[in-house]
């Protein structure tokens, strides 16, 4: 039977006292030298145990940059610094994309997908400034108000499933949001009009605000991090991004895509959520995965394997994830791309500036 005394503050007091008077008999043994020896040992060993494990994050660090805002509807933009990262797919993405569906058509998206995702390769990337959130509601509306922008037609949810609809736009994408969600509806041809609009509050002579480059985008997105998303666990996903789960599947339109894999957890978020809703990468950047998928600068998609860049600009490029997305996608390598002028109830924007 278990002493009660084993319960006791003074039991594990006494027990750490002795502790402490056992190690300082050993150490005083030891020269001056040795000690110090034994420090710098145990010291390196801490630092093996704290850098060498696979980079991703927890959520309980976060490396300060630069921030800064130019104007009262300008973004607050993050400075990020140069570096070199490994660009694509990694083992560890392969095995989540095979996992989600193992179907006959599902291996065929499958491999189409692990083919524009690969081969993995290292890219080189200068500083920059990225948007701390992507484009929101009240931003946007600024903007329309402003150009007198309409924008009507998008591919929003009703009861027939996600078809275009006419009278959908990004004031009313068939889901009620707040000023401070993300904008969605948005065309890559939109982004660039309100791009300009932005641009013209600032002398010819200003850096321009522009959309990230993919390069920039998977280097923001990761943070540093090595793993498919900049959280490791994937069945962490409903603590740091919002994307398809339970929570999506009470959306209360019948064409949704209920057999649509989800992730077995609930975000709190049926469609979009507020910006800065869940916690941020370690650059403190927020909804880089999950919320909303954001327009790239890019035509089309650059090919990994050849390195020959897309001549077609009347496509281009989406990075991140959508509230609907299944979790196979909510991953930092994840590329699509769709006609410059498609507006979707799940795509948005952000915004990038060269930095000096």
């Amino acid at each position: 039977m278990r002493d009660k005394n084993l319960n006791s503050d003074w039991y594990w007091k006494m027990k750490m006292f002795n502790k402490v008077i056992w190690v300082n008999s050993l150490l005083a043994f030891l020269t001056i030298e040795e000690k110090m020896r034994l420090i710098i040992a145990l010291l390196f060993t801490f630092l093996i145990c704290v850098f060498a494990s696979p980079r991703s994050w927890a959520g309980d660090q976060r490396t300060e940059l630069k921030q800064f805002k130019e104007c009262d509807v300008c973004s607050e933009m993050v400075v990020l610094p140069s570096g070199v990262f490994w660009m694509g797919a990694s083992e560890d993405d392969v095995r989540l994309i095979e996992k989600a569906d193992s179907s006959l058509l599902g291996n065929l998206l499958n491999r189409s997908t692990i083919s524009r995702e690969t081969p993995r390769h290292q890219v080189k990337v200068k500083s920059f400034a990225i948007a701390k959130y992507p484009i929101t509601v009240e931003q946007f509306s600024i903007f329309a108000r402003e150009t007198k922008f309409e924008g009507k037609g998008c591919n929003a949810l009703h009861p027939n499933g996600q078809n275009r609809d006419d009278e959908a736009d990004w004031h009313n994408p068939w889901f009620k949001q707040s000023n401070n969600e993300p904008v969605v509806c948005v065309s890559w041809n939109d982004a660039q009009k309100y791009i300009l609009w932005l641009n013209s509050k600032f002398p010819e002579s200003h850096a321009k605000y522009r959309l990230p480059t993919e390069a920039e985008w998977e280097y923001a997105a990761r943070a540093g991090t090595t793993t498919p998303a900049y959280w490791g666990d994937a069945s962490q996903q409903c603590k740091f991004a919002n994307a398809g789960d339970r929570a999506t599947k009470s959306v209360d339109f019948s064409g949704y895509n209920t057999n649509a894999s989800i992730a077995d957890c609930d975000d709190g978020f049926a469609t979009t959520s507020p910006v800065g809703a869940f916690p941020p990468n370690p650059w403190g950047l927020y909804d880089m995965l999950g919320n909303a998928k954001q327009w790239i600068n890019e035509c089309g998609l650059t090919n990994y394997t050849s390195g020959h860049l897309s001549t077609n600009c009347a496509r281009r490029t989406e990075r991140g994830a959508a509230w609907s997305m299944v979790p196979s996608s909510v991953r930092a390598a994840s590329r699509f791309d769709a006609p410059a002028t498609l507006r979707s109830m799940g795509l948005g924007f952000r915004l990038a500036i060269d930095v000096n």
